[in-house]
């Protein structure tokens, strides 16, 4: 017999009271699965219009599902994909001036042998049909027959001659494949690795820097080595692989958190595209155990490795991104990798410090801003632990994140009972985390050069003579945006004509005589970004009567 009723309110009551608030007062942490029983997710932001994100869910209801969210995370709405028939491995991406968003998943299992499908949207995730544009009655790609743990990448550096091409790293029997499309999804091609026994692997990623340099990681179970291999044409040929790091586990490896399923080997990816301190540096993570894998779970003890290049690949730092003196007691796992547009690394896992026999978790924060050599100290996301479930995905194989200007989310598998008692409640959640590092300083217009995005817009106003501006926003550190006018042709006459919107990303102004340009210029409370680009890219100067100090921030 349950707990009275007005016990169960009153814990949910209490679990609302603690939830985390954003500073806009919206929640922190939201559940963005229902029904029950979804694991395993992959998120990412729309470059362009970062308050558009996408997700895709392990389920509910053993279908891959899509969600999308117009405002920054807070919530979310559940949108199938074509055709159905799908089961597993979500993976998304944006195209890089989010025109598209693009997913995988997985399909018709057999023996670990999958069909491996990719779907296009045109309208930020509202709808997934967009390639029957292409092929009309056939809206998504089958690019394997034989295929398992994909994951999803897109070249998205101004620079890289092969920007917007997408690569979908994957397996089949354990040899490493590549596909990749130069058509926005709607044809692929697709290249083998080696099939020697060293070479044998899974859970492979992908990541370009700002030449389109193609990086492919993954772990190799007979020679237990995390591998790399490069590719300077795309992807069309890689040069022969060289090994990042060995590892203590091989294929996956038990722990209390997850002993059926066990922890599966897995690379998270990821490059810095700014032109920082550490522009076009390398990223790597993954789970392994702190000694030779055992198969009692409680003997095996989980750690994250990250493993950092900033040669291209020569050379490697190898370093562990949280405390180590409590190894024997907390296990971590689940590594997920994003770098934001100023240069700052950030890392999510699992941490099982909250539960004393390690069986929950807890999602867990890290950040490094001096390219991986060092780390913040963690810091813990979720306000409740969520709790060992036994059922066939347990906490699935991965979780996803995804960095955008000043937004950084995190998606995760999450056990907690949403009612305050002990119920199973096997759900996907989202954390809106408030990213540490960060340069000093404001970034710039989304839509300046390089920078994709709506550009600034000028229309008749509603009053005769007022003029209606409208911008996307801006990237690295803008809290409010300032207003400029000058005389057409003289780009050194700018002076201050609003030096503040209240935050806004529109503005009505009652312009001058004569042929006049507008410039909307990004600060924060206490300095300017970037006021565009001369003609030859180099970025306009302040001038002495600007409404704050100049100081602009690295963005991509």
């Amino acid at each position: 017999m349950g707990p009275p009723a007005s016990v169960r309110i009153l814990s949910l009551l209490s679990a609302l009271a603690a939830a985390p608030v954003l500073a806009d007062g919206t929640p922190a942490e939201v559940r963005m699965t229902r029904p029950e029983s979804a694991a395993e997710s992959a998120i990412a932001i729309d470059p362009a219009q970062p308050q558009r994100v996408v997700a895709g869910t392990m389920g509910p209801l053993q279908q891959v599902r899509m969600h999308r969210s117009g405002d920054g995370g807070a919530t979310w709405s559940q949108v199938e994909l074509p055709l159905g028939n799908t089961c597993c491995h979500p993976a998304v991406a944006w195209s890089s001036d989010g025109r598209f968003t693009y997913a995988a998943a997985l399909a018709h299992c057999a023996t670990f042998r999958c069909e491996l499908l990719f779907y296009r949207s045109g309208d930020g995730g509202a709808s997934w049909t967009d390639l029957e544009r292409d092929t009309p009655g056939n809206p998504r790609r089958t690019v394997s027959f034989s295929a398992d743990r994909e994951a999803l990448h897109v070249d998205a550096s101004p620079a890289s001659p092969y920007r917007d091409r997408i690569y979908l790293p994957y397996h089949s029997a354990n040899v490493m494949q590549l596909a990749r499309s130069a058509s926005f999804g709607s044809a692929w091609s697709a290249v083998s690795l080696s099939p020697a026994a060293d070479e044998l692997g899974l859970g492979g990623d992908v990541a370009t820097n700002r030449a389109g340099t193609v990086y492919y990681a993954w772990p190799a179970f007979n020679s237990r080595t995390i591998r790399l291999r490069k590719s300077i044409d795309g992807g069309a040929s890689f040069g022969a692989s060289t090994v990042v790091a060995a590892t203590e586990a091989a294929f996956s490896f038990a722990i209390p958190a997850q002993p059926g399923r066990r922890v599966r080997m897995a690379v998270s990816a990821a490059a810095d595209l700014t032109a920082g301190p550490h522009a076009d540096a390398v990223y790597l993570a993954w789970s392994d155990t702190t000694g030779p894998v055992q198969e009692d779970p409680v003997a095996n003890h989980a750690r994250i490795r990250v493993a950092a290049s900033h040669d291209g690949g020569a050379s490697w730092i190898l370093t562990t991104p949280h405390r180590t003196d409590d190894a024997a007691t907390v296990d971590r796992f689940h590594p997920a990798l994003a770098v934001s547009p100023d240069g700052t690394l950030h890392l999510t896992f699992y941490d099982t410090r909250q539960v004393a026999d390690r069986s929950g978790v807890d999602l867990y924060y890290s950040f490094s801003t001096d390219g991986a050599r060092t780390w913040s100290q963690a810091r813990r996301i979720t306000t409740v632990s969520s709790p060992f479930i036994n059922d066939l995905f347990q906490l699935g194989d991965y979780n996803g994140l995804d960095a955008v200007g000043g937004n950084l989310l995190a998606s995760f598998s999450d056990n907690r009972s949403e009612s305050g008692g002990s119920g199973d409640s096997v759900d996907v959640y989202v954390a809106r985390i408030a990213p540490g590092g960060g340069a000093a300083g404001v970034g710039r217009l989304y839509g300046d050069r390089g920078l994709p995005g709506p550009p600034l817009t000028v229309a008749r106003g509603v009053q005769a003579g007022d003029l209606d501006l409208a911008w996307a926003g801006a990237c690295a550190g803008a809290s409010d945006y300032a207003v400029y006018e000058g005389t057409l042709g003289e780009p050194r006459s700018k002076t201050p004509l609003r030096c503040s919107t209240g935050g806004a990303t529109a503005a009505t102004i009652t312009p001058s005589s004569g042929a006049r340009f507008f410039l909307v210029v990004p600060r924060s409370t206490s300095a300017e970004g970037s006021y565009g680009h001369t003609s030859d890219g180099a970025e306009r100067p302040a001038d002495p009567g600007a409404c704050l100090p100049q100081s602009i921030a690295v963005c991509p």
